[in-house]
C-alpha cells in the first residue's frame, strides 16, 4: 500500500533523476537535526510501540486490510530543472506496482512490479530489467500490506533517539530488513504518524542515499495517507504532490509487461543458451 514504507523502499523514477542530476546541481539541507537528549536508551519507546501507535493513529489494521488497490494522480515536480510532469501510480495487493509519468519535452515515463518482474521503460534510456540486489529491493519494496508486515519484515528494529526530522520532534528507529538493507524511519512524537524515512537504494551509478519527507495527510476511507513526499537524494530534490486517490479494484492486465520489456525476457534464454554452447565448445577443447 502506498502510505509510507512502499514510498521509502520503491524510489519512483530513479533513473530519470540521476540523469537530471548532473545539470541541477541543487544542494539540500538535512531534515534531520540531532537535539540533544536526556532520555536513555531504555527510556525511549520500544519500535513495537511505536510501530503500533502508528497502526493505530493512521487507521488501523481493519481499514488497511479493507483496500486491496490504490491509484494516486498527482504531479511531479523538479524546480531546479524547471519539471512539472503529470503522475500515476497503481498499486495492488499482494505486491504489484505500476507508476507513469508524461515529462513535458520528453514523453512517457514507466516503471512497474508485477511481482516477479521489476522492469523500467523511458524515452531516453529504453526499457530496462531490475536484477540482483536492485529486484530484490522492488519485490520487499512492493508489499502492499508493508505496513501491517513491519515487524515481521524487519530483523533488527531499535529505538536510537528523540531527534528533529523535517521541523518535528520525532523518534529515530533503525531498521535492518530481511536483504540485510539498513534504513532509519521517523515517528512523530506527537502525531505518532510515520513521517519520513532515510534508506539507501541501488541505482546505475551505485549506492544512492535518499530521504523521504511525507506531509499533508489527509483521510481516506478511514485511512491517513500524506499526499506529499519530498524525495532528497543530497544533490537535488523532487516533489511527489498527490492530488486523488483511488480505491476502485484494478485489472491485473494492468500490470502486463509492455512488449518492450517482455522481448527483454525472451531475449535472456537465448543468450544463456548461447552462453552454454560455448562453454560445452570450450570444454571439448579442453578435452581434446
Amino acid at each position: 500500500m502506498i502510505t509510507t514504507q512502499r514510498l521509502r523502499a520503491f524510489p519512483l523514477f530513479l533513473g530519470l533523476s540521476l540523469t537530471l542530476a548532473p545539470v541541477m546541481g541543487q544542494v539540500v539541507d538535512a531534515p534531520e537535526k540531532e537535539k540533544t537528549q536526556e532520555q536513555k536508551a531504555s527510556e525511549l519507546p520500544a519500535p513495537t510501540e511505536l510501530i503500533k501507535r502508528y497502526l493505530e493513529v493512521s487507521g488501523g489494521e481493519q481499514a488497511y486490510r479493507a483496500i486491496s488497490a490504490m491509484t494516486f494522480k498527482g504531479d511531479l515536480l523538479i524546480p531546479a530543472a524547471g519539471i512539472q510532469a503529470p503522475l500515476t501510480i497503481y498499486s495492488a495487493a499482494p505486491n504489484k506496482t505500476l507508476v507513469k509519468i508524461n515529462i513535458p519535452g520528453m514523453g512517457e515515463t514507466t516503471e512497474g512490479f508485477n511481482g516477479e518482474v521489476a522492469w523500467s521503460l523511458s524515452p531516453m534510456q529504453g526499457p530496462s530489467l531490475k536484477e540482483g540486489k536492485a529486484l530484490a529491493q522492488a519485490k520487499e519494496g512492493s508489499d502492499f500490506y508493508a505496513d501491517l508486515n513491519f515487524a515481521k519484515r524487519h530483523k533488527v528494529m531499535e529505538t536510537l533517539a528523540l531527534t528533529e526530522f523535517a521541523g518535528e520532534s520525532s523518534y529515530k528507529v533503525r531498521l535492518v530488513n530481511q536483504l540485510d538493507d539498513e534504513s532509519f524511519a521517523f515517528f512523530s512524537q506527537e502525531s505518532g504518524l510515520k513521517i519520513g524515512s532515510m534508506t539507501t537504494a541501488e541505482s546505475p551509478m551505485g549506492p544512492l542515499k535518499i530521504t523521504i519527507i511525507l506531509s499533508q495527510f489527509k483521510v481516506f476511507q478511514g485511512l491517513k495517507i500524506p499526499m506529499k513526499m519530498i524525495q532528497d537524494m543530497g544533490t537535488m530534490q523532487q516533489t511527489f504532490s498527490f492530488k486523488e486517490v483511488s480505491f476502485e479494484a484494478l485489472e491485473d492486465s494492468l500490470f502486463a509487461l509492455p512488449p518492450e520489456i517482455q522481448t527483454l525476457l525472451e531475449d535472456e534464454p537465448a543468450e544463456g543458451a548461447e552462453g552454454a554452447e560455448g562453454a560445452e565448445e570450450g570444454d571439448e577443447s579442453k578435452e581434446f
